[in-house]
């Protein structure tokens, strides 16, 4: 046998194969209308989607169930849900696919409508409820047997005497009775010419062996009386079974769908179990590798001493559990005692650690602060912590233990430019400063009178360890004023430069008289008179002064 007879044979038995699962399938039997829906919606576009959806606007389906069909799928099932397509009605699908322009997907459901019309007429119920802006209407057909082309043929009649379109007669339900009811879902517009029937109209629905139309709970009768209704056993079975079959069908597509959403919960439990085990797993790898950064490092016989004394532990508490099994829980219970008391009394001893070393601190920077206010007084001959005062008075308290007053003559440019600056901020800027400050309204009046001693009292008022302007530009930068900061700047470099000029001058205008106070209980330090009377004579020599104040200094004590 060649090699190409056997493709042959393979390709065909293939096809053999698809053709029997196009035509019996155990998972439903509209199989072939489910695959053939599925090719037409592969071959469909977005745009061509969005055009078909467009066409059922503003009808029995919603705006938001247009929206949320997405795809063909979605919106093919739509649809089926609504009962405009199923395998007794695609002529709406085709009207659609005619006018989008897709003739050669149209020409395929035409192909597909022929191999349904030669299928038998199976047994189906309607649903409780038509599609909003429909009606169902059942027409009782007499005869042994309907085929699809009586169907066919009763569902053009009903069109033309309504005067709609054939696309929008829906057959929705075939149930047996004494023969068989036919129900389609029509506009509910036109229903009530069938409450007007000709004589003409009913013998056309009579050659068409329809002998009553149901609307709702009337009977409009075409030959004859009322209908019979169907009294023997298997018709009343199927009846039966058919509307159990419906029940039945309701509660398993809720269950499925319960089972659906238990099915995503379950899935995404798990995604979030697993995520949870990897950061436990994680923090433990962290945690373990900071416990091995952070292990005190101990000398290689005491880790040996450590293991050592553990391993004679361990041999001991298993020798006490083989002979008294029954008390290893007072045991474990002593044990864990044990270690509450060694944590507390580690903690003490952090704590007592902690406080030395804040003691400690704090006379290192006594010590600091000290040596800073001796240096300063040096340097500048004024105290770092002075406040300048409108009279020209410096005063600065250390601790309770050493009060030293200085009188010095304020240079004339700094009062100016401070005044200047007091003028300068306007009522507004004022009122934010002093807020800024917490001062009480009763208060604000003093710092507002006169103007030009704003800063001056604020100056007074605050203890800062900055000079006068600088205070004035930290001051000034609350307000978030890029033009008033680049004004103060400039005034404070006239400032400092008129300040260098006339450094000698003020050195040589400093008065400087110390005033010591002792605190009860401190030792009093003899100054030398000759040193005083040097200086009240010379004057011109601040530097000896500013010694004595250092002398002075020296009998402070932590």
């Amino acid at each position: 046998m060649s090699l190409t007879t056997m493709e042959t044979m393979e390709t065909s038995d293939a096809h053999d194969d698809d053709n029997n699962m196009d035509e019996d399938n155990l998972i439903t039997p509209l199989w072939r209308f489910n695959i053939f829906l599925d090719k037409i919606g592969q071959d469909l576009s977005e745009e061509e989607i969005t055009r078909m959806k467009s066409f059922c606007r503003e009808g029995a389906l919603g705006r938001s169930a247009l929206n949320k069909a997405k795809t063909a799928t979605s919106f093919f099932q739509l649809l089926r849900d609504m009962e405009f397509l199923n395998s007794n009605n695609l002529l709406q699908l085709q009207a659609m696919l005619w006018h989008i322009g897709r003739k050669d997907l149209h020409q395929s459901m035409v192909a597909f409508a022929q191999k349904c019309r030669k299928e038998p007429l199976y047994f189906f119920t309607p649903k409780e409820i038509p599609a909003n802006g429909f009606r169902h209407v059942k027409f009782h057909v007499g005869g042994s047997y309907v085929n699809r082309q009586v169907m066919e043929n009763l569902r053009g009649y009903v069109a033309s005497l309504m005067c709609v379109k054939h696309t929008d007669v829906f057959l929705v339900g075939h149930s047996p009775s004494n023969s068989s009811v036919l129900t389609f879902m029509v506009p509910e517009t036109a229903v009530d010419v069938f409450h007007s029937l000709t004589s003409e109209d009913k013998e056309i629905f009579t050659s068409m062996k329809v002998d009553c139309i149901i609307l709702d709970d009337d009977e409009i009768p075409i030959v004859g009386g009322q209908v019979q209704k169907s009294t023997t056993t298997p018709e009343m079975k199927v009846a039966l079974i058919l509307r159990e079959r419906n029940k039945i069908k309701s509660q398993l597509d809720k269950v499925q769908s319960c089972l659906v959403e238990r099915t995503e919960e379950l899935r995404e439990a798990k995604r979030k179990e697993e995520c949870m085990r990897t950061c436990k797993d994680q923090a433990i790898v962290a945690c373990l590798t900071l416990l091995y950064n952070h292990r005190p490092v101990t000398r290689l016989i005491d880790s040996l001493v450590s293991k050592s004394a553990m391993v004679y532990f361990k041999h001991c508490l298993q020798q006490f559990q083989a002979k008294f099994p029954e008390e290893m829980d007072t045991i474990e219970i002593l044990l864990e005692a044990k270690e509450l008391v060694a944590c507390k009394t580690e903690r003490e001893i952090w704590q007592k650690r902690e406080q030395n070393l804040q003691l400690v601190i704090a006379l290192e920077k006594n010590m600091h602060e000290m040596q800073e206010t001796v240096m300063t007084a040096n340097m500048q001959g004024m105290h770092h912590n002075s406040r300048l005062l409108l009279g020209g008075a410096v005063v600065q308290r250390m601790t309770g233990f050493i009060e030293v007053g200085v009188n010095v003559q304020t240079h004339l440019i700094v009062m100016k430019a401070m005044e200047d600056l007091s003028k300068m901020i306007s009522k507004k800027q004022r009122n934010i400063i002093l807020q800024h400050f917490r001062i009480k309204d009763s208060e604000k009046q003093f710092f507002l009178t006169p103007l030009e001693s704003f800063f001056f009292k604020l100056f007074e008022m605050q203890p800062r360890r900055d000079t006068p302007l600088d205070f004035v530009r930290e001051t000034i930068r609350l307000l978030n004023n890029k033009k008033l900061e680049i004004k103060v700047l400039d005034i404070i470099r006239r400032v400092q430069k008129a300040g260098y000029q006339h450094q000698l001058a003020v050195q040589q205008e400093l008065t400087i008289t110390p005033q010591v106070r002792f605190h009860e209980g401190l030792q009093r330090r003899h100054v030398e008179p000759d040193a005083l009377r040097r200086l009240h004579n010379n004057p011109e020599k601040p530097k000896e002064c500013l010694s004595v104040l250092q002398d002075l200094a020296n009998v402070v004590q932590l």
